[in-house]
């Protein structure tokens, strides 16, 4: 987890939201205009979950072959 805000929490760095003519490629259905109202910032995206939905322990380490 990278951040939390107002109860959601940031669980990627941001990354190119692939806009083209204000809009982003990575939308399939609805809005899609390239606008920080749809978490785009200079172009750039990152993913959101809520944080309710996150264990506040930490999984164990995958084991190393």
């Amino acid at each position: 987890m990278r951040e939390i805000q107002n109860g959601w929490a940031r669980i990627s760095e941001p990354y190119d939201a692939a806009c083209r003519g204000g809009a982003s490629g990575m939308v399939e259905t609805g809005n899609a205009a390239c606008a920080p109202g749809n978490g785009i910032e200079g172009g750039r995206v990152a993913e959101w979950v809520s944080a309710s939905f996150l264990s506040s322990t930490r999984p164990p380490d995958a084991p190393r072959r």
